[in-house]
């Protein structure tokens, strides 16, 4: 067993860990807790977590409010029956009789809003590559859209991933939660950069060790990421 594994193990276990190990996607959490049994190690679960679960428990509020994808989807399909919405939107509201249509649409939004650290962020990218490509109509309604979802989401108190991270960021600059003296950070690939942003942030206050040790990849399994 590798001398950084042994480290984190020896971090992560008892009732009082010294750390939290934050496993990225592809990671299978039964398997660290078997490598702590081995050893005779007990394990809290807030020992070994994901990154959704650190950015909930800086927002305890979404945990009762927070929005899985059939949750979106039937609220885009109520959002585009007002007759208003469908105006603002047109080339987005052509399509939306289509079977599965609202499925995509969610997909497509929530990878739009994770894929940008920021909405600032967005809005510079977004105007580069409308001077690219001249598809100026549907990147202006697909941000139009992200707004509209962002005031929905404010108004109603509900969150979706993009939407927690963001409020978990605001917490952290402007807070001062309680946090663990140490994470370990274990990924297989790059996160996506809203959920790199919130890293960055977090590593501002509290120690962050990214591990990304040839060693400890061969030590565990790594499964696909769904979302792939």
């Amino acid at each position: 067993m590798s001398r950084v594994l042994d480290e984190i193990l020896n971090d992560i276990k008892g009732l009082d860990p010294q750390a939290s190990l934050v496993l990225g996607a592809g990671f299978v959490r039964e398997e660290w807790k078997t490598l702590c049994f081995k050893r005779a190690y007990s394990v809290v679960s807030s020992a070994i977590l994901g990154t959704q679960q650190i950015a909930s428990v800086l927002v305890p509020e979404s945990n009762t409010r927070f929005m899985e994808r059939s949750a979106r989807i039937e609220l885009l399909r109520q959002a585009f029956q007002k007759e208003e919405l469908r105006q603002a939107l047109p080339l987005l509201s052509h399509h939306r009789a289509r079977p599965s249509y609202f499925e995509k649409l969610d997909q497509t939004l929530q990878q739009g809003r994770m894929n940008f650290a920021h909405a600032t962020e967005a809005e510079v990218i977004s105007s580069q590559l409308i001077e690219k490509t001249g598809n100026q109509q549907k990147r202006e309604e697909f941000f139009l859209l992200n707004r509209f979802w962002e005031r929905l989401l404010e108004v109603r108190e509900l969150w979706d991933e993009a939407r927690l991270y963001e409020d978990a960021v605001q917490r952290l600059m402007h807070g001062t939660p309680k946090l663990q003296a140490r994470y370990y950070r274990v990924e297989h690939s790059r996160a996506k950069p809203r959920v790199e942003w919130f890293w960055s942030e977090l590593a501002k206050k509290t120690d962050v060790q990214s591990i990304s040790s040839e060693e400890i990849l061969k030590t565990l399994p790594i499964l696909p990421d769904p979302e792939h």
